[in-house]
């Protein structure tokens, strides 16, 4: 889950059931000419969840209303951070013209619980500029990025997510970003937690113990409880 760090400014993109990710500004990131002001930022940062692009507006910092160069920030955990007049395109088509229900009824109802997980949490940023930091510092916190994502692998192979996350569907974004917000297919919000049919995979598995064969506990309800 980790990438190297490629810049010095820092940030972590944090939000509710344990999301936690390092950021980074991106001179990859560039906006074409005219400024992109279609889409609000809030609206802009929950299209960019629902699709699971890594990228972030942080704040309109002089109130123009557009997207500008050092108003973004990427962020790791979901793959390469995308440039930002490409990222916007594919959020102002899903804005005006919201992709249609999948023609399955059941995975229909799935993923729109999905999205109604995700609506009931905000991903925020918060960064930390290390451009006049020392080398020192610098390596210190890459050390810190490198311990917290190795964290995160043993907790996905503790928690039994590890092996699932190759299941999720290659189109459904939603359901990639919930796995990735959430360290597992399982809805966490209130609206969302107790229904059966709320889940990032089709087959809706049932929570495990990386522990323990998972063939030995689908035989036995009660094992490890």
């Amino acid at each position: 889950m980790a990438q190297p760090v490629q810049s010095s400014r820092l940030a972590l993109i944090l939000a509710p059931m344990l999301l936690m990710s390092c950021a980074h500004s991106s001179s990859e990131t560039k906006a074409p000419e005219g400024g992109l002001k279609d889409v609000p930022r809030a609206d802009f940062n929950r299209i960019a969840a629902e699709l699971a692009l890594p990228i972030f507006w942080v704040q309109d910092k002089n109130t123009n209303g557009a997207i500008d160069q050092d108003e973004v920030s990427g962020y790791w955990g979901l793959g390469a951070e995308p440039k930002l007049n490409e990222a916007y395109e594919r959020i102002l088509k899903e804005y005006k013209t919201p992709a249609p229900a999948v023609a399955d009824a059941a995975d229909a109802k799935r993923r729109a619980l999905v999205r109604d997980e995700l609506s009931q949490g905000r991903q925020t940023i918060v960064q930390t500029d290390l451009t006049k930091g020392s080398e020192e510092d610098k390596a210190i916190v890459k050390n810190i990025l490198d311990a917290a994502a190795g964290v995160e692998r043993i907790f996905a192979k503790q928690t039994g997510v590890d092996a699932l996350k190759g299941q999720l569907a290659k189109d459904d974004t939603a359901s990639q970003f919930l796995f990735f917000r959430n360290q597992g297919p399982w809805c966490r919000a209130p609206r969302t937690e107790s229904n059966p049919d709320c889940s990032a995979l089709a087959a809706k598995p049932k929570p495990i113990s990386g522990s323990y064969p998972a063939d030995l506990q689908e035989k036995d309800p009660k094992f490890c409880t």
